[in-house]
């Protein structure tokens, strides 16, 4: 029998629709008709020559086509990068999601057959290096998918069919035995409704579990749900911030943050929590890090300014704190020491530039890459390396290019 990997490396392989080489530009000048996918640095090394990065960091081409949104990074055990990302189909005007994985020394593309998926892109690889992708297919109603390479192909299911007001919000996590759990929002039978729904062999059970907006979930080594989502006050206008929970046995709620007590500038109130993600360590204790937005003026929303927090929950109880003010949350990762990692943009000037954060200890420590803030996610590997994927995005947000960064040695 192939083992798992020898599978995603010949279903990659057999789909790719689209080669970069990562060390060299050759697919970057090509006479495509569009000069907006050129890349015009004519470098023959590893094409950051646009970007000012640290010493010990370096920066490869993904796929030049206009894509890059919403992308997720994960790393296969053998500890080499695999991004999914959307791509911009503007003939059909939708967003098709990508698949790109770095073999034999190029970029593999694999796009993924479906269309009019929105904004929502989760990703995850299982212990034998299994693709699991969640994702949105936009319609009336929308319908929460799931598709994987398990089998050796591709394989669609429809999760949920939902009604919605606003933007995405779905989340997917891997309990110990590989089989995906979705947390979702449905506003149809009740405003702002959240689902837990997990595959039973034949079909998706779909529990409700509170009210509830933007939702992350992660699951522990005894298989127990860790839920993080937001929920406006009584007078549904300000956020709270709130974590759920069965390890005791029963579903358990807890306020990790108010904005409220929220403290930023002079002459800015918080209103809204965002970007939350949530990470469990080997020891099962939560991680837990997001962005308080502030506004000088709440009522028109006008004057942003962020702020990164970080939660730890543990045996010991809970701990936070302020990481960066003037920033806003990007990627959180653990190391194999259970130290957290945060990618942020952080404001510098009249930009916001990306920065990575690490844990030592008691305290934070960054460095700036010195790249404009887009879509860009973080990963660790077993060694500490920093891995990212970002998007380049031009002045109008749209993305020009994927590119992967680490500080990884060759």
């Amino acid at each position: 029998m192939l083992h798992r990997f020898t599978l995603l490396t010949i279903l990659l392989l057999a789909l790719s629709l689209v080669a970069c080489n990562g060390n060299d530009d050759d697919n970057d000048d090509s006479d495509d008709d569009n000069d907006d996918n050129d890349d015009d640095d004519d470098s023959s090394d590893d094409d950051d020559d646009d970007f000012n990065l640290p010493d010990g960091w370096r920066m490869e081409l993904v796929d030049d086509n206009k894509a890059g949104q919403n992308n997720k990074i994960e790393l296969l055990s053998n500890i080499q990068p695999i991004i999914s990302y959307h791509y911009y189909n503007y003939e059909k005007h939708s967003r098709v999601p990508q698949i790109a994985q770095f073999l034999n020394n190029m970029w593999i593309i694999t796009q993924i057959s479906i269309d009019n998926a929105e904004s929502s892109l989760c990703f995850l690889l299982d212990r034998f290096d299994n693709i699991h992708l969640g994702l949105e297919n936009y319609g009336n109603p929308i319908k929460t998918l799931y598709t994987t390479n398990i089998t050796g192909s591709w394989n669609t299911k429809t999760v949920a069919e939902i009604v919605r007001y606003g933007s995405s919000r779905i989340d997917m996590a891997l309990n110990s035995q590989n089989k995906p759990y979705f947390i979702y929002e449905d506003d149809y039978t009740n405003e702002d409704s959240l689902f837990l729904s997990k595959w039973n062999g034949d079909s998706w059970n779909n529990e409700y579990l509170v009210k509830g907006d933007d939702p992350r979930i992660a699951i522990d080594s005894n298989d127990n749900f860790h839920i993080v989502y937001t929920l406006p006050d009584d007078n549904n206008y300000k956020d709270e911030l709130f974590y759920l929970t069965n390890a005791t046995g029963e579903w358990v709620t807890t306020k990790i943050d108010d904005t409220d007590d929220c403290e930023g500038e002079p002459g800015y109130s918080a209103l809204s929590f965002s970007g939350h993600q949530i990470e469990i360590d080997d020891q099962d204790n939560i991680h837990l890090a997001y962005t308080v937005s502030f506004y000088k003026d709440v009522d028109s929303q006008s004057g942003w300014d962020g702020q990164t927090k970080y939660v730890e929950i543990g045996a010991g109880g809970k701990s936070a704190a302020i990481v960066e003010n003037h920033t806003y949350l990007k990627g959180l990762a653990l190391d194999g020491d259970s130290d957290p990692h945060l990618l942020l943009g952080k404001k510098e000037e009249d930009r916001y530039l990306l920065h990575v954060y690490s844990k030592s200890g008691s305290t934070w420590e960054s460095i700036n890459l010195g790249i404009e803030s887009g879509d860009s996610d973080l990963e660790v590997d077993q060694d500490g390396y920093i891995h990212i994927s970002f998007a380049d995005l031009d002045d109008l947000d749209v993305p020009i290019a994927l590119y992967y960064l680490t500080n990884r040695p060759l």
